[in-house]
Protein backbone atom coordinates (compact mmCIF):
# COMPACT_ATOMS: atom_id res chain seq x y z
CA UNK A 1 0.00 0.00 0.00
CA UNK A 2 1.34 3.43 -0.91
CA UNK A 3 0.91 6.27 1.57
CA UNK A 4 2.01 9.90 1.57
CA UNK A 5 2.76 11.91 4.69
CA UNK A 6 4.59 15.23 4.98
CA UNK A 7 8.06 13.64 4.88
CA UNK A 8 7.25 11.67 1.74
CA UNK A 9 5.69 14.67 0.05
CA UNK A 10 8.72 16.84 0.84
CA UNK A 11 11.13 14.31 -0.65
CA UNK A 12 9.11 13.92 -3.83
CA UNK A 13 8.76 17.70 -4.11
CA UNK A 14 12.52 18.15 -3.73
CA UNK A 15 13.21 15.45 -6.31
CA UNK A 16 10.88 17.23 -8.71
CA UNK A 17 12.82 20.47 -8.12
CA UNK A 18 16.11 18.71 -8.89
CA UNK A 19 14.69 17.26 -12.11
CA UNK A 20 13.50 20.72 -13.17
CA UNK A 21 16.92 22.12 -12.29
CA UNK A 22 18.76 19.80 -14.69
CA UNK A 23 16.36 20.21 -17.63
CA UNK A 24 18.44 23.04 -19.24
CA UNK A 25 21.60 20.97 -18.64
CA UNK A 26 20.17 17.91 -20.37
CA UNK A 27 18.55 19.87 -23.23
CA UNK A 28 21.85 21.54 -24.19
CA UNK A 29 23.73 18.23 -24.10
CA UNK A 30 21.10 16.49 -26.24
CA UNK A 31 20.86 19.36 -28.72
CA UNK A 32 24.65 19.89 -28.92
CA UNK A 33 24.41 23.37 -30.51
CA UNK A 34 26.92 24.60 -33.05
CA UNK A 35 29.55 27.13 -32.02
CA UNK A 36 27.48 30.00 -33.46
CA UNK A 37 24.44 28.83 -31.50
CA UNK A 38 26.54 28.50 -28.35
CA UNK A 39 27.86 32.06 -28.77
CA UNK A 40 24.26 33.28 -29.16
CA UNK A 41 23.16 31.39 -26.03
CA UNK A 42 26.07 32.81 -24.04
CA UNK A 43 25.37 36.31 -25.36
CA UNK A 44 21.76 36.16 -24.18
CA UNK A 45 22.87 34.85 -20.78
CA UNK A 46 25.45 37.64 -20.41
CA UNK A 47 22.85 40.30 -21.26
CA UNK A 48 20.41 38.86 -18.73
CA UNK A 49 23.02 38.73 -15.96
CA UNK A 50 24.22 42.24 -16.83
CA UNK A 51 20.67 43.62 -16.52
CA UNK A 52 20.34 41.88 -13.14
CA UNK A 53 23.61 43.45 -11.95
CA UNK A 54 22.60 46.92 -13.15
CA UNK A 55 19.31 46.56 -11.33
CA UNK A 56 21.17 45.52 -8.15
CA UNK A 57 23.33 48.65 -8.31
CA UNK A 58 20.34 50.90 -9.05
CA UNK A 59 18.26 49.33 -6.29
CA UNK A 60 21.11 49.74 -3.79
CA UNK A 61 21.90 53.36 -4.71
CA UNK A 62 18.40 54.79 -5.09
CA UNK A 63 15.87 52.50 -3.40
CA UNK A 64 17.30 50.33 -0.64
CA UNK A 65 20.72 51.79 0.19
CA UNK A 66 20.61 50.79 3.87
CA UNK A 67 20.63 47.09 3.00
CA UNK A 68 22.77 44.71 0.94
CA UNK A 69 22.32 44.73 -2.82
CA UNK A 70 20.03 42.15 -4.38
CA UNK A 71 19.00 41.36 -7.93
CA UNK A 72 15.63 41.48 -9.62
CA UNK A 73 14.40 38.48 -7.65
CA UNK A 74 15.37 35.88 -5.03
CA UNK A 75 17.31 38.15 -2.68
CA UNK A 76 20.86 38.82 -1.51
CA UNK A 77 22.34 35.31 -1.46
CA UNK A 78 20.96 34.52 -4.91
CA UNK A 79 22.80 37.54 -6.34
CA UNK A 80 25.97 36.52 -4.49
CA UNK A 81 25.82 33.08 -6.10
CA UNK A 82 25.29 34.50 -9.59
CA UNK A 83 28.22 36.90 -9.16
CA UNK A 84 30.52 33.98 -8.32
CA UNK A 85 29.53 32.39 -11.63
CA UNK A 86 30.34 35.54 -13.59
CA UNK A 87 33.62 36.94 -12.32
CA UNK A 88 35.99 34.13 -13.46
CA UNK A 89 34.53 34.06 -16.98
CA UNK A 90 34.79 37.80 -17.57
CA UNK A 91 38.31 37.85 -16.13
CA UNK A 92 39.42 34.99 -18.40
CA UNK A 93 37.60 36.31 -21.48
CA UNK A 94 39.47 39.61 -21.17
CA UNK A 95 42.74 37.68 -21.32
CA UNK A 96 41.80 35.51 -24.31
CA UNK A 97 42.83 37.25 -27.52
CA UNK A 98 41.36 34.40 -29.58
CA UNK A 99 37.82 35.17 -28.40
CA UNK A 100 37.51 38.95 -28.36
CA UNK A 101 38.94 41.90 -30.24
CA UNK A 102 39.86 45.32 -28.84
CA UNK A 103 36.30 46.69 -29.08
CA UNK A 104 34.88 43.70 -27.21
CA UNK A 105 37.57 44.13 -24.56
CA UNK A 106 36.13 47.51 -23.65
CA UNK A 107 32.64 46.01 -23.45
CA UNK A 108 33.74 43.12 -21.24
CA UNK A 109 35.84 45.52 -19.19
CA UNK A 110 32.69 47.49 -18.39
CA UNK A 111 30.77 44.29 -17.66
CA UNK A 112 33.51 43.13 -15.27
CA UNK A 113 33.51 46.53 -13.55
CA UNK A 114 29.74 46.26 -13.01
CA UNK A 115 30.24 42.77 -11.55
CA UNK A 116 32.91 44.05 -9.14
CA UNK A 117 30.69 46.91 -7.99
CA UNK A 118 27.82 44.44 -7.48
CA UNK A 119 30.11 42.15 -5.47
CA UNK A 120 31.11 45.02 -3.20
CA UNK A 121 27.59 46.29 -2.47
CA UNK A 122 26.23 42.74 -2.15
CA UNK A 123 28.47 42.51 0.94
CA UNK A 124 28.84 38.73 1.01
CA UNK A 125 32.07 37.94 2.86
CA UNK A 126 32.39 34.50 1.30
CA UNK A 127 32.02 36.02 -2.18
CA UNK A 128 34.73 38.58 -1.38
CA UNK A 129 37.08 35.83 -0.20
CA UNK A 130 36.40 33.63 -3.23
CA UNK A 131 36.99 36.49 -5.67
CA UNK A 132 40.36 37.13 -4.02
CA UNK A 133 41.03 33.38 -4.25
CA UNK A 134 40.10 33.43 -7.95
CA UNK A 135 42.67 36.11 -8.65
CA UNK A 136 45.38 34.15 -6.86
CA UNK A 137 44.50 30.95 -8.77
CA UNK A 138 44.47 32.88 -12.03
CA UNK A 139 47.94 34.26 -11.39
CA UNK A 140 49.28 30.87 -10.32
CA UNK A 141 48.02 29.08 -13.46
CA UNK A 142 48.40 31.79 -16.10
CA UNK A 143 51.45 33.92 -15.28
CA UNK A 144 54.55 32.21 -16.64
CA UNK A 145 57.48 33.19 -14.41
CA UNK A 146 57.66 32.87 -10.63
CA UNK A 147 59.09 36.37 -10.42
CA UNK A 148 55.94 37.81 -11.98
CA UNK A 149 53.74 35.48 -9.93
CA UNK A 150 55.27 36.65 -6.65
CA UNK A 151 55.14 40.30 -7.74
CA UNK A 152 51.44 40.06 -8.62
CA UNK A 153 50.71 38.12 -5.42
CA UNK A 154 52.28 40.94 -3.44
CA UNK A 155 50.32 43.60 -5.35
CA UNK A 156 47.03 41.79 -4.67
CA UNK A 157 47.82 41.19 -1.00
CA UNK A 158 48.84 44.82 -0.50
CA UNK A 159 45.70 46.00 -2.30
CA UNK A 160 43.48 43.77 -0.17
CA UNK A 161 45.28 44.90 2.96
CA UNK A 162 44.74 48.54 1.99
CA UNK A 163 41.04 47.96 1.35
CA UNK A 164 40.66 46.12 4.66
CA UNK A 165 42.40 48.81 6.71
CA UNK A 166 40.97 51.91 5.04
CA UNK A 167 37.43 50.85 4.13
CA UNK A 168 35.28 50.84 7.24
CA UNK A 169 32.54 48.73 5.68
CA UNK A 170 34.94 45.97 4.61
CA UNK A 171 36.83 46.20 7.92
CA UNK A 172 33.71 45.54 10.02
CA UNK A 173 32.34 42.84 7.72
CA UNK A 174 35.57 40.84 7.77
CA UNK A 175 36.07 41.25 11.53
CA UNK A 176 32.50 40.14 12.12
CA UNK A 177 33.32 36.80 10.50
CA UNK A 178 35.81 36.09 13.31
CA UNK A 179 33.63 37.44 16.11
CA UNK A 180 32.20 34.46 18.00
CA UNK A 181 29.56 36.75 19.47
CA UNK A 182 28.22 37.53 16.01
CA UNK A 183 24.79 36.02 15.29
CA UNK A 184 25.88 34.98 11.80
CA UNK A 185 29.20 33.44 12.85
CA UNK A 186 27.75 31.55 15.80
CA UNK A 187 24.80 30.45 13.72
CA UNK A 188 26.92 28.82 11.02
CA UNK A 189 28.82 26.85 13.68
CA UNK A 190 25.76 25.77 15.69
CA UNK A 191 23.70 24.81 12.64
CA UNK A 192 26.50 22.72 11.13
CA UNK A 193 27.16 21.01 14.48
CA UNK A 194 23.49 20.15 15.02
CA UNK A 195 23.22 18.95 11.42
CA UNK A 196 26.11 16.56 12.03
CA UNK A 197 24.32 15.19 15.09
CA UNK A 198 21.34 14.43 12.87
CA UNK A 199 23.64 12.55 10.49
CA UNK A 200 25.26 10.55 13.30
CA UNK A 201 21.87 9.04 14.13
CA UNK A 202 20.99 8.41 10.46
CA UNK A 203 24.32 7.40 8.98
CA UNK A 204 23.25 4.80 6.45
CA UNK A 205 20.32 6.35 4.57
CA UNK A 206 19.86 9.79 6.07
CA UNK A 207 16.45 11.33 6.74
CA UNK A 208 15.41 11.89 3.13
CA UNK A 209 15.44 14.79 0.72
CA UNK A 210 14.21 18.10 2.12
CA UNK A 211 13.37 16.51 5.49
CA UNK A 212 16.14 18.30 7.37
CA UNK A 213 13.97 20.85 9.19
CA UNK A 214 11.22 18.44 10.21
CA UNK A 215 13.76 15.84 11.35
CA UNK A 216 15.67 18.40 13.41
CA UNK A 217 12.47 19.30 15.27
CA UNK A 218 11.08 15.78 15.49
CA UNK A 219 14.33 14.37 16.89
CA UNK A 220 14.97 17.40 19.11
CA UNK A 221 18.36 18.02 17.49
CA UNK A 222 18.20 21.84 17.68
CA UNK A 223 20.54 22.75 20.53
CA UNK A 224 19.76 25.46 23.07
CA UNK A 225 22.58 27.61 21.65
CA UNK A 226 21.22 27.24 18.11
CA UNK A 227 17.68 27.99 19.26
CA UNK A 228 18.76 31.17 21.05
CA UNK A 229 20.66 32.22 17.95
CA UNK A 230 17.68 31.43 15.71
CA UNK A 231 15.52 33.78 17.76
CA UNK A 232 17.92 36.61 16.95
CA UNK A 233 18.24 35.46 13.35
CA UNK A 234 14.46 35.62 12.85
CA UNK A 235 14.11 32.13 11.43
CA UNK A 236 10.77 30.36 11.00
CA UNK A 237 9.17 27.95 13.42
CA UNK A 238 7.70 24.50 13.03
CA UNK A 239 4.94 24.51 15.59
CA UNK A 240 6.36 26.37 18.55
CA UNK A 241 10.01 25.42 17.90
CA UNK A 242 12.62 27.43 16.04
CA UNK A 243 14.60 25.52 13.43
CA UNK A 244 17.30 26.31 10.92
CA UNK A 245 16.38 25.83 7.22
CA UNK A 246 19.58 23.87 6.58
CA UNK A 247 23.05 23.21 8.02
CA UNK A 248 24.79 25.93 5.95
CA UNK A 249 27.10 23.27 4.54
CA UNK A 250 26.71 21.13 1.42
CA UNK A 251 28.47 18.00 2.69
CA UNK A 252 26.59 17.97 6.00
CA UNK A 253 23.28 18.38 4.17
CA UNK A 254 24.07 15.50 1.80
CA UNK A 255 25.16 13.34 4.72
CA UNK A 256 22.15 14.14 6.90
CA UNK A 257 19.55 13.77 4.13
CA UNK A 258 21.17 11.08 1.95
CA UNK A 259 23.43 9.26 4.40
CA UNK A 260 26.99 8.06 3.84
CA UNK A 261 26.25 7.14 0.23
CA UNK A 262 24.94 10.63 -0.54
CA UNK A 263 28.00 12.25 1.03
CA UNK A 264 30.33 9.93 -0.88
CA UNK A 265 28.60 10.67 -4.18
CA UNK A 266 28.84 14.42 -3.55
CA UNK A 267 32.58 14.20 -2.87
CA UNK A 268 33.34 11.83 -5.79
CA UNK A 269 31.31 13.91 -8.23
CA UNK A 270 33.06 17.17 -7.32
CA UNK A 271 36.54 15.64 -7.33
CA UNK A 272 35.85 14.10 -10.75
CA UNK A 273 34.48 17.35 -12.12
CA UNK A 274 37.46 19.40 -10.90
CA UNK A 275 39.86 16.78 -12.30
CA UNK A 276 38.16 16.80 -15.72
CA UNK A 277 38.18 20.60 -15.91
CA UNK A 278 41.78 20.87 -14.76
CA UNK A 279 42.82 18.31 -17.39
CA UNK A 280 40.96 20.38 -20.00
CA UNK A 281 42.95 23.45 -18.99
CA UNK A 282 46.25 21.54 -19.14
CA UNK A 283 45.37 19.91 -22.47
CA UNK A 284 43.87 22.84 -24.37
CA UNK A 285 45.26 25.89 -22.51
CA UNK A 286 41.90 27.49 -23.15
CA UNK A 287 40.85 30.37 -20.89
CA UNK A 288 37.25 29.16 -20.97
CA UNK A 289 38.38 25.87 -19.41
CA UNK A 290 40.20 27.82 -16.72
CA UNK A 291 37.10 29.93 -16.07
CA UNK A 292 34.89 26.84 -15.76
CA UNK A 293 37.41 25.32 -13.35
CA UNK A 294 37.43 28.47 -11.19
CA UNK A 295 33.63 28.73 -11.21
CA UNK A 296 33.34 25.09 -10.12
CA UNK A 297 35.80 25.60 -7.29
CA UNK A 298 33.85 28.72 -6.26
CA UNK A 299 30.63 26.71 -5.98
CA UNK A 300 32.32 23.91 -4.03
CA UNK A 301 34.01 26.28 -1.57
CA UNK A 302 30.83 28.29 -1.17
CA UNK A 303 29.25 25.06 0.01
CA UNK A 304 31.43 25.19 3.13
CA UNK A 305 29.44 28.07 4.62
CA UNK A 306 26.16 27.86 2.67
CA UNK A 307 23.91 25.18 1.27
CA UNK A 308 24.05 25.70 -2.49
CA UNK A 309 20.94 23.63 -3.16
CA UNK A 310 18.89 26.03 -1.04
CA UNK A 311 19.31 28.32 -4.06
CA UNK A 312 18.15 26.08 -6.89
CA UNK A 313 18.30 28.98 -9.35
CA UNK A 314 22.04 29.43 -8.89
CA UNK A 315 22.73 25.69 -9.16
CA UNK A 316 20.54 25.48 -12.27
CA UNK A 317 22.46 28.34 -13.93
CA UNK A 318 25.74 26.64 -12.97
CA UNK A 319 24.79 23.34 -14.60
CA UNK A 320 23.43 25.20 -17.62
CA UNK A 321 26.82 26.92 -18.01
CA UNK A 322 28.55 23.55 -17.52
CA UNK A 323 26.49 22.01 -20.33
CA UNK A 324 27.32 24.92 -22.64
CA UNK A 325 30.99 24.51 -21.73
CA UNK A 326 30.94 20.76 -22.47
CA UNK A 327 29.37 21.40 -25.89
CA UNK A 328 31.86 24.21 -26.56
CA UNK A 329 34.84 21.97 -25.83
CA UNK A 330 33.32 19.18 -27.92
CA UNK A 331 32.72 21.50 -30.89
CA UNK A 332 35.98 23.39 -30.54
CA UNK A 333 38.41 20.54 -29.94
CA UNK A 334 37.12 17.00 -29.50
CA UNK A 335 34.86 16.94 -32.56
CA UNK A 336 37.75 17.98 -34.82
CA UNK A 337 40.30 15.53 -33.42
CA UNK A 338 41.17 12.34 -35.28
CA UNK A 339 40.55 10.32 -32.12
CA UNK A 340 37.46 11.44 -30.22
CA UNK A 341 38.24 11.36 -26.53
CA UNK A 342 34.91 11.47 -24.72
CA UNK A 343 35.74 9.02 -21.93
CA UNK A 344 36.13 11.67 -19.22
CA UNK A 345 32.81 13.32 -20.03
CA UNK A 346 31.02 9.97 -20.26
CA UNK A 347 32.43 9.17 -16.83
CA UNK A 348 31.29 12.53 -15.51
CA UNK A 349 27.80 12.20 -16.97
CA UNK A 350 27.49 8.64 -15.68
CA UNK A 351 28.22 9.86 -12.16
CA UNK A 352 25.63 12.60 -12.59
CA UNK A 353 23.09 10.05 -13.78
CA UNK A 354 23.96 7.77 -10.89
CA UNK A 355 23.29 10.60 -8.44
CA UNK A 356 19.79 11.09 -9.83
CA UNK A 357 19.17 7.33 -9.76
CA UNK A 358 20.23 7.04 -6.14
CA UNK A 359 18.03 9.97 -5.18
CA UNK A 360 15.06 8.34 -6.88
CA UNK A 361 15.76 4.95 -5.29
CA UNK A 362 16.17 6.67 -1.93
CA UNK A 363 12.67 8.10 -2.20
CA UNK A 364 11.14 4.86 -3.50
CA UNK A 365 12.74 2.71 -0.80
CA UNK A 366 11.96 4.78 2.26
CA UNK A 367 9.32 7.37 1.48
CA UNK A 368 6.79 5.65 -0.76
CA UNK A 369 6.59 1.92 0.01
Amino acid sequence: MVTLDMFKYESISMFESIIKMIIPFVVILIKRPSLKELYLIVGVLIIGLFINNIYAIYNYMFINSSSRAMGISEGVLYLAGLLLLQFPFYLCILMDKKIINNKLKYIFGVILLVVLISIYINSSRMTWCLIAFDMLVFILLVVQTWKKKILLFMVILLSLSFIYNYNEHVYHKINDAFDMESTSTKGHYYYARDGLNLFYDNKLLGVGLNNFKESMVKGNYVSIEAENNLKKDLHNKIGDKYVMPHAHNDIIMFLSEMGVLGGAIYIIFNITLVKVLFNDWIKYKNYISLAMLMVTINIILRGITDYNFALMGVVSVYFFILSVYICYIYRKYVYNESIIDKVSYKYLLSIYGFIISVILLRILSKHIF
